[in-house]
This record gives C-alpha cells, structure tokens and sequence, in this order.
C-alpha cells in the first residue's frame, strides 16, 4: 500500500469514497448531515482545488492500482477569541470497509 498526495487526476476515484462517506453520515444524523442529491459531485472542483493547495493535505492510500482511502485537511483561520491565528482541521477521512483494520487511517 502507498500513501500519497492526491492529484487532480486522482478526484475521479475519490468521488465514489465521498458518495459511501456521505450517505453513512447521513446514516448516523440525517438532521445533521441532510445532503442534496450527489454530494460528491459538489466536492469535485473542492477536491481538485486541495490537489494543489499549499495550506490543504489530500492524500490517497493505493493498493496496487485501487484508491482505498483518502483524507482531506486544510488550514483554517481561528475565530478572534483565541490565540490561534490559525488551525488545521481534518475535513474528511474515509477507508473502504474491506480495508479498515490495517493502519490506513
């Protein structure tokens, strides 16, 4: 298995993981996490744009040529109140089921 940046060229094979990620989220809280139909496919230009964010982190774990889990994190500013100026905050993670037990995540 490889973990690795995502590039643009990846998104494609991330979208169906987000669509799994989504619908298990609205599983657990549909109040909460109340999607619009295809979720995933507002995330395709998002994903595209943290490919080549310097302040985000996309990664893509691959086993041989299968993307089996990703993950998606950006640098965000902090609420005036704090210290921080700034924080990082893990926006998704998903590992395919048939994958999860492994360390992947």
């Amino acid at each position: 298995m490889e973990i690795r940046p995502a590039t643009a060229e990846d998104v494609p094979g991330v979208l169906p993981m987000v669509a799994r990620e989504c619908a298990l989220h609205e599983a657990w809280d549909a109040a909460k996490f109340g999607y619009r139909d295809q979720p995933q496919e507002m995330y395709r230009g998002w994903l595209k744009s943290r490919a080549t964010d310097p302040r985000s982190v996309f990664l893509v774990a691959q086993r041989e040529d299968r993307l089996i889990a990703f993950l998606v994190g950006t640098v965000e500013a902090e609420i005036p109140v704090y210290r921080l100026k700034e924080f990082g905050f893990i926006h998704d993670l998903w590992v395919e089921p048939d994958y999860r037990h492994e360390g992947v995540g």
